[in-house]
């Protein structure tokens, strides 16, 4: 789901980092970042926008991530080149130009979803249908046609082939002040990711008629914000300023890792880890053992059934309170079903060795639960396991799974620290003016004047 423009809230936010601000500004300007202004009215959207996630968001807090966002996506212009911030992509598989406009898009709908409601059934016919004026019929076979790659694997078309599709109009459509516009196949096309790429090169041509019809919502979005809803073309300019300006300190703390999981494959940290001294390592395995306990050995029981029908009937009989040994003797199809524990796994031990998929579940499993019935892959049979009994140990302190985790672990809080370091440099650098009338003072907490 698209998000509406709620910025990176924590990493920064908590932080106590002190500003020289001076409270010199009056009338609609709320806040001066350097040469850069915003108006009341904006930093008022953005908290509307803020508190339908966040609903304790003040206006406070608002101006303070706005002025974030202004000084950490100018730190980032800075430190790395724009092509390798934001890349050919988006990190959701879109072109960052189109990711932007669906955001403002997704903002103006949650800020006005009456009057954009009220707006469309104000339409002809009712709704967005009134502004179509012509529908080109498309068929599966004249799409692939149209998109066709060759021999290429890439499913991405070149810019002379886009060029060419130009011509080729999926709807055209008109608002009721302005000329017909067709809403062209090219357009659509660099719209996607790579998943409707696909469909697209497949000739899903229902998939075409979805995304005609949201890009034309979207059109229509942007044409009430720019001739309907009585915003001052300064407030729309800094919406979209403050959506880039996000947009790129979101990449990046994308960048420099971190807004990844700890099992990301980030270069940064990957960078960074492999600066971390074993010293530190086994420090922190010492200080936080705990977090490296494994199972070392386990056993348990197993139900070996034909096919699945008997699996869930077996499974049933179970969660309505059979014993474990009387269902592997009433159901069981293997030989050990007649031992003396019946169904007894013996001990897996949890050595590095390559594991059936069977041992690998008797690790895993908690003790005393049963598992689902689940197919013997290749075999054709089913199975339903249960753990009688499981021994902890920890991972060997010089261990690469050790190495790995806690290098990971200590990169993250060193790039973190450089991180909040850069923020208290650039906000104690940063030249802000604020209206007190709009904000009060004190808004870093210094004393006011």
């Amino acid at each position: 789901m698209m998000k509406t423009l709620l910025f990176s809230l924590t990493l920064i936010l908590s932080g106590t980092t002190q500003a020289a601000v001076d409270y010199t500004l009056s009338g609609e300007e709320a806040l001066r970042i350097g040469d850069a202004a915003y108006a009341a009215e904006t930093l008022r959207l953005l908290q509307r926008a803020a508190i339908r996630e966040r609903p304790e968001f003040s206006l406070v807090d608002t101006a303070r991530l706005v002025i974030d966002n202004h000084l950490l996506a100018g730190h980032a212009l800075g430190e790395v080149p724009e092509a390798e911030l934001l890349g050919a992509d988006d990190r959701v598989g879109f072109p960052g130009a189109v990711f932007l406009e669906e955001q403002l898009i997704a903002t103006v709908q949650s800020l006005f979803p009456a009057e954009l409601e009220a707006a469309a059934k104000a339409l002809p016919e009712g709704g967005l249908d009134g502004l179509i004026t012509e529908h080109p019929a498309w068929t599966p076979a004249r799409l692939r046609e149209r998109l066709s790659l060759g021999k290429r694997q890439e499913f991405r078309l070149e810019p002379a082939e886009l060029a060419r599709l130009e011509a080729e109009p999926v709807l055209v459509y008109r608002f009721l002040d302005s000329t017909e516009t067709p809403l062209s196949l090219a357009e659509l096309y660099r719209r996607q990711n790579v998943q409707g790429r696909i469909r697209l090169h497949e000739g899903d041509v229902d998939f075409l008629a979805q995304q005609a019809r949201a890009r034309l919502g979207g059109l229509f979005v942007r044409h009430w914000l720019e001739r309907r809803s009585g915003l001052p073309a300064r407030v729309r300019a800094e919406l979209e300023r403050t959506l880039w300006e996000r947009h790129l300190k979101d990449r990046y703390l994308a960048h420099i890792g971190l807004q990844a999981d700890v099992h990301d494959d980030n270069a940064h940290l990957r960078a960074v880890a492999a600066t971390i001294p074993p010293a530190a390592i086994r420090a922190y395995y010492l200080a936080h053992r705990e977090e490296f306990k494994r199972v070392a050995r386990a056993r348990g029981r197993h139900i070996q059934l034909t096919d699945q029908a008997q699996a869930e009937r077996a499974h049933a009989e179970l969660q309505a309170g059979l014993d474990f040994d009387a269902a592997v003797r009433r159901h069981s199809q293997a030989e050990d079903k007649d031992a003396k524990t019946p169904g007894a796994l013996g001990w897996v031990v949890n050595d590095g060795q390559a594991l059936s998929w069977r041992d690998t579940l008797l690790l895993v499993l908690p003790v005393g639960q049963v598992s689902r019935p689940l197919k013997a892959p290749g075999q054709g049979g089913w199975e339903i396991v249960r753990v009688d009994e499981r021994i902890d140990d920890y991972q060997a302190a010089d261990s690469e799974g050790v190495r790995y985790l806690a290098s990971q672990i200590l990169a993250r809080r060193a790039v973190a620290e450089r991180f909040h370091h850069r923020h208290a440099s650039l906000l104690a650098g940063a030249r802000l003016s604020l209206n007190p009338a709009v904000l009060g003072r004190g808004v870093y907490g210094e004393a006011a004047p």
